[in-house]
């Protein structure tokens, strides 16, 4: 039973930890495109 409990906080953690890095590289990807366009604007 640990084990399963184990297995299943693990692809909890792997799951948040996933989504975490697809936000960090969106807004990465994001920002220089809103400077971009800021600046275009001014």
């Amino acid at each position: 039973m640990s084990n399963s409990v184990q297995a299943a906080s693990a692809r909890n953690f792997n799951s948040i930890f996933l989504g975490l890095g697809l936000l960090l590289v969106i807004c990465v990807l994001i920002l220089p495109l809103l400077a971009g366009t800021r600046n275009a604007f001014r």
